[in-house]
């Protein structure tokens, strides 16, 4: 009896033990991703952020280019992209995808200047819509006709 009892402990002891290992592992892979995830925000829920460090750490914001607002200026260039309630300006040094043009949703990485009120650019994402034909596609598609 006291060796069953003992085979039974032991048992328990491993499954235990096996259970704090994937719990530790879990926590780890949890917290790695956390700090990993960077999701884009709009303009309305950055300027809304009051928690929001000044330059602290990089973040995406998403948001539609306002008409009129892209000026170039030697390798920088200048635009505005707004949401539904607020709008905010871009700041954005590098090359420039071929899909961004205004009226077009972007997705910005950088970090945000409170100060200055400006979003500081690394890298900008053009984004289109579902119904989008490379030009050509739709120049090969009108020469087969």
């Amino acid at each position: 009896m006291l060796l069953k009892n003992k085979f039974l402990a032991q048992r328990v002891l491993v499954i235990l033990f096996f259970i704090f290992i994937a719990s530790v592992g879990l926590t780890v892979l949890l917290y790695t991703f956390n700090n990993n995830i960077i999701l884009y925000q709009t303009p309305s829920m950055l300027l809304v952020d009051t928690n929001l460090e000044n330059n602290a750490k990089f973040i995406r914001v998403g948001g539609i280019v306002k008409d009129g607002s892209v000026k170039y200026n030697n390798e920088t260039i200048k635009f505005i992209i707004y949401d539904d309630k607020k709008e905010m300006e871009v700041v954005y040094k590098g090359l420039i995808p071929s899909l961004f043009k205004e009226g077009q949703n972007v997705i910005t990485y950088g970090k945000f200047n409170k100060d200055e009120g400006q979003f500081k650019a690394k890298e900008l994402l053009a984004k289109h819509d579902e119904n989008y034909i490379p030009k050509n596609y739709k120049n090969a598609k009108t020469n087969l006709k």
